[in-house]
């Protein structure tokens, strides 16, 4: 999940607002709180394609100082009676389109810290597909999203200039860098692998420095119980499986995995269970294609 700032609002084409807003989003405290440290913050546009990754980008922390600094070159500097900051008569106040109500309570921790900066987010819940279509619309100040992993990283759609400025396109930040643009085409042209890794490098150090993007979570593991006549492979999933139950059978209208079942020792548990005897639990860690 991500935070998109929309450089197309007046309040977001100056960038030293859009570091103002990267530094007041407490993203750590949605973790320990809300997330109970179960989520991860997730550091970049692009993260676990192996040498594809850039691992020296690191997501801005949150970081008052650095805050109230890039907010008064903005010509921020000032503060209203309830801590807002104001220029000109205007509020530093954006409004965060979101789709899925059960991130609320993320987002209001977000919007509670975001005030100790000066900063006054007010939230707008709306239904997956109005959500999705105010932001495909560019109708949004900010953005909050996410978006399923791939085989490779995704660049031309979220971030190609060609794609900013107009509607229907996935483009939230409306993000057109001509430079950024010259390294996502010859991203996409390039057959080298190699050459390929380091052009997505370059890719995401110009998107970090754009401050468009927030990265906020991730969930880079799956956790699952099950009875212990389920058996599995070792390992128990695939590189890019979402969980070694979710495997899209019949187009994605069946569901099956890589387990199957040992019969004897269904038996041998049935049976335990009649007799009120149990067996300990197991715990299995599985680090095989952690990144």
């Amino acid at each position: 999940y991500g935070i998109w700032l929309n450089m197309d609002v007046p309040l977001f084409k100056d960038k030293e607002v859009r570091l103002g807003f990267q530094h007041s989003m407490n993203v750590d405290k949605v973790l320990k709180t809300v997330l109970r440290g179960d989520y991860e913050r997730l550091n970049s546009n692009a993260e676990g394609y192996g040498n594809a990754t850039d691992k020296t980008v690191k997501a801005r922390p949150f970081d008052l100082a650095l805050a109230e600094e890039h907010f008064k070159k903005a010509g921020w500097a000032q503060r209203g009676p309830d801590g807002i900051r104001v220029k000109d008569g205007q509020r530093l106040s954006a409004r965060v389109t979101y789709g899925n109500p059960a991130h609320t309570e993320r987002l209001v921790v977000l919007k509670e810290e975001a005030k100790k900066a000066g900063v006054e987010l007010t939230l707008q819940l709306l239904d997956g597909a109005a959500s999705f279509k105010t932001m495909l619309e560019k109708k949004h100040e900010i953005a909050y999203s996410g978006w399923g992993a791939q085989d490779k990283p995704e660049f031309w759609g979220n971030y190609h200039g060609v794609n900013a400025h107009k509607p229907q396109t996935n483009n939230f930040s409306n993000l057109d860098d001509p430079e950024l643009n010259k390294l996502i085409d010859l991203w996409r042209q390039e057959f080298d692998q190699d050459k390929q890794d380091k052009y997505s490098r370059g890719i995401q150090k110009l998107i970090w420095d754009s401050a468009s993007y927030i990265p906020t979570w991730k969930v880079p593991y799956w956790r699952i119980a099950y009875w212990r006549w389920l058996k599995w492979p070792t390992p128990a999933g695939t590189k890019t499986s979402d969980d070694p139950i979710a495997y899209p059978v019949y187009e994605g209208d069946l569901w099956d995995g890589l387990y199957w079942i040992d019969e004897a020792a269904k038996k041998e548990t049935e049976e335990a269970m009649k007799a009120g005897k149990s067996f300990p639990p197991v715990n299995k860690v599985d680090k095989t294609y952690k990144s």
